[in-house]
């Protein structure tokens, strides 16, 4: 990828280093066309384990949706029953409310959706509804 900006008297110059490594600062809000190189898919949970009739909320995983209004979450369980997947608004990364802005529920061995966050944190929860404990990974992107 290359980048540009215009110098004081209006030359487009690359935005590179002598290394070659692009360094630069944004401000305001990301163009839609860089944020996918900005704002990359995450696995944000990594082979968790929630025990059986169990509710999990992953405060330790808050995700910072500074600059971003929407997140992309998708879900998998290592065997298909009845879970749970929601994401949660919070304030400050650590207390979530209760209203999700993203749920997903059903019996399944994946899912996936997408909502708006109204604050500047997203908090994950998973309720795994079986009887017996399971294992899960959740991904997830940030955009506008």
């Amino acid at each position: 990828m290359e980048l540009f900006y215009k110098d004081q008297n209006n030359q487009y110059k690359e935005l590179a280093d002598i290394d070659g490594q692009i360094k630069f600062k944004a401000f305001g809000q990301i163009p839609t066309q860089q944020q996918s190189q900005l704002a990359p898919q995450e696995k944000t949970l990594n082979a968790v384990t929630v025990n059986a009739g169990i509710s999990t909320v992953f405060t330790a995983n808050a995700i910072n949706m500074d600059g971003y209004s929407t997140l992309g979450i998708g879900g998998s369980a290592d065997a298909s029953h009845t879970w749970n997947l929601f994401a949660m608004p919070s304030p400050d990364g650590t207390n979530s409310f209760g209203d999700t802005f993203i749920g997903r529920t059903g019996a399944s061995a994946t899912k996936a959706g997408s909502g708006v966050s109204p604050l500047s944190y997203a908090v994950l929860q998973i309720t795994n509804s079986d009887t017996v404990t399971h294992t899960y990974n959740i991904w997830t992107r940030k955009f506008n």
